[in-house]
């Protein structure tokens, strides 16, 4: 395997270079997918809006008129004491991302208020925040907030919470800002307080090969008596899995991310809660020691790692190297027929210069265990703009936030983004034919948000994140059994749990 990039973390940057060879082991990073250089102009909500890309080609797309936008006027009039005024946004180089910054000349023409807009790989953005909250410079006012820091980052001070800039200040808050329109809302709360404004919600899905669930539907069902369609539980999956691994050469029924890795620790999550408590934070903690010896290391955690492992027989050989860089290019290679990946991953699939399964593939919601139905099964990602606690440009900073994710204008980034805003952006006409041309993207994306577990919202939880991946690694490449490895865990996390709950 070639070296890895050094900046890589959840979400790769978009231009790493995809390379596999046909054993299955990939031998580079994926690219993300390539995000057009051509112009993006859009007009008032009930127009025309036009997508040029490089090629010359020429999307066109009429959406019906939003009743509930809030006017040019009423921005125009809440920031005119703050024009002049310069803030500065700091967030990951992904497309949802890159396509926003496409429209901040309109806010900042709009408003008067300067925007310097800093879009950077996601362990920087983690790297500057923390430098910046350390020294108190105030650098960045506007701030990217991944779900798994909310808890580090609420929890010292270092963000004023929206809930509170909604209460001081009424006359800076869209009228129209409707929180509960957001998806996984909840998800942006430290002790039920909001701190972060929802900017996108995504997570882990089914993808499956819809041209091979087609071309061996009947020796599929010659074999197993049923009809071969998307799964609803794991036992199906399962059958899946075993009934196209090997179907055709370098084919697989199931994929992995199993390196020693963060992104194993995400993997083995979905497992681990998949067998567990449908109130999914309490497969983690027993909360009333705040300990986690004897729930994370349970008789049910520990058969549902053994699952896990057991799985891996289905997955390409190189799977033990992969982590989602690696897993979504195999992907896009055509190594997978179906299996649990990320969801900000699948217009990349769509993308000619990346992907050899163009128009291929298909998204569900994962599936569950038959007896555990109600199981939240799907790692879910929920980031949020956040307002730096020691910003000199607080109200400038909520405007432009709550600009990025107003009524009508987030359906239009939505359906170039592949993730989620708003409940409501999912019904517009132009997210509705997206849908239809991207594999029932946002419908799936919407039913398994249904099924998302999140990250604990405690300010330990990076590091115990961190330090479940050796034993993680240990179990999966054989080295230790899958009770060892919990119980391996499970101690790491008391001890540090100690220091803040003694």
């Amino acid at each position: 395997m070639s070296q890895e990039p050094k900046k890589v973390g959840r979400r790769i940057f978009l231009n790493y270079a995809i390379a596999v060879i046909a054993t299955g082991v990939i031998v580079g990073a994926a690219t993300y997918f390539a995000v057009p250089k051509g112009e993006v102009t859009v007009t008032a909500p009930g127009t025309t809006v036009t997508k040029t890309v490089t090629t010359t080609v020429t999307e066109t797309s009429t959406t019906k008129p939003v009743t509930t936008v809030t006017p040019d006027s009423w921005w125009a009039d809440a920031a005119k004491k703050y024009a002049g005024t310069t803030i500065r946004v700091l967030t990951e180089s992904v497309p949802p991302s890159l396509i926003l910054q496409k429209y901040v000349p309109e806010f900042e023409k709009l408003t008067g208020i300067k925007v310097e807009f800093e879009a950077t790989y996601y362990d920087d953005v983690y790297a500057k925040e923390m430098a910046d909250f350390a020294a108190h410079t105030a650098i960045y006012d506007v701030l990217y907030v991944e779900i798994e820091w909310l808890g580090a980052y609420a929890g010292a001070g270092y963000l004023f919470p929206v809930e509170d800039m909604m209460k001081d200040h009424p006359e800076l808050t869209d009228p129209n800002l409707d929180p509960d329109d957001f998806v996984a809302l909840e998800q942006r709360k430290f002790k039920n307080k909001l701190y972060t404004l929802p900017y996108e919600t995504f997570g882990y899905l089914y993808y499956y090969r819809k041209d091979l669930f087609e071309k061996y539907a009947g020796d599929f069902k010659k074999e197993y008596g049923r009809d071969l369609t998307v799964p609803k539980t794991m036992e199906e999956y399962e059958d899946i899995a075993k009934f196209f691994t090997g179907r055709e050469p370098n084919v697989y029924g199931h994929l992995a991310q199993a390196k020693t890795h963060n992104a194993l620790v995400c993997d083995w999550q979905n497992f681990h809660c998949m067998f567990g408590s449908p109130e999914y934070e309490k497969n983690f903690l027993d909360w009333s020691k705040m300990r986690a010896s004897g729930v994370v290391n349970s008789s049910w955690a520990v058969e549902a790692l053994e699952y896990y492992i057991k799985l891996l027989k289905y997955a390409p050989p190189g799977a033990l190297t992969y982590t989602w860089d690696e897993a979504g290019a195999a992907m896009q290679e055509g190594l997978i027929a179906q299996g649990p990946f990320w969801g900000d991953w699948a217009l990349s699939m769509f993308d000619p210069s990346v992907s050899k399964v163009v128009d291929k593939i298909g998204f569900a919601s994962f599936p569950r265990l038959s007896k555990n139905p109600n199981a939240k099964t799907m790692n879910g990602c929920a980031s949020g703009w956040g307002i730096n606690a020691d910003s000199k440009h607080k109200e400038a900073a909520w405007l432009f936030a709550q600009w990025t994710k107003r009524k009508g204008f987030d359906a239009i980034w939505m359906k170039d983004a592949g993730v989620l805003g708003r409940k409501s952006s999912v019904n517009d006409p132009a997210v509705q034919a997206a849908d239809k041309k991207f594999g029932n993207l946002f419908t799936a994306l919407l039913d398994a948000s249904k099924y998302y577990y999140f990250p604990l919202t405690i300010p330990e939880y990076s590091e115990m994140k961190t330090a479940a991946e050796e034993p993680l690694g240990l179990a999966v490449n054989g080295k230790i059994s899958a009770k060892e490895a919990l119980d391996m865990l499970a101690s790491r996390w008391d001890e540090i749990l100690k220091r803040s709950y003694p």
